[in-house]
């Protein structure tokens, strides 16, 4: 008998597939790079227009920060007293508007301080009464440090 040749020789080694390319990427590769590049175009924007809208506080406190308040000189403390109002006066602006704070002056300016936050004696009866007609006159007697610590508390509430 004729010996038969084992038919598995002919057949050729096992040849496995090549690994898949990294390029292009599949179609679900590019929808999440595009959701993560349209994430983080409005994350950008919305952290751009919180910092703007928080700017002119951001710009108060910094100024008055850097106002000197140890001082005991008359002249010196009327004129911090005076800075200190035209800050608030215009962050007040910016805040409430002009039409609404431009006119108030006196009492009627002391009664909207106290009205915009909480505190119903703080600007009237408190350290913040030198905002009224106080800050004219030539000698005030008030803690600098009391009032840009009123003043911190009061545009942090507004």
């Amino acid at each position: 008998m004729e010996e038969v040749a084992n038919p598995l020789s002919e057949l050729r080694d096992i040849h496995l597939p090549s690994d898949p390319a990294l390029w292009p990427p599949a179609p679900g590769w590019w929808l999440a790079g595009i959701v993560l590049i349209l994430m983080a175009a409005w994350l950008a924007w919305l952290m751009r227009r919180i910092r703007k809208r928080t700017l002119p506080k951001r710009t108060f406190q910094a100024d008055l920060m850097r106002l000197d308040t140890h001082t005991e000189q008359m002249p010196l403390k009327l004129e911090r007293v005076r800075e200190m109002s035209g800050l608030m006066r215009q962050y007040a602006i910016h805040k409430f508007g002009r039409d609404t704070v431009s006119g108030l002056h006196g009492t009627a300016w002391l009664q909207f301080l106290d009205h915009s936050t909480d505190s119903q004696v703080s600007f009237t009866q408190g350290p913040g009464r030198v905002f009224g007609q106080d800050q004219y006159a030539s000698r005030v007697d008030v803690d600098l440090e009391a009032l840009k610590r009123l003043l911190i508390a009061w545009v942090q509430k507004v």
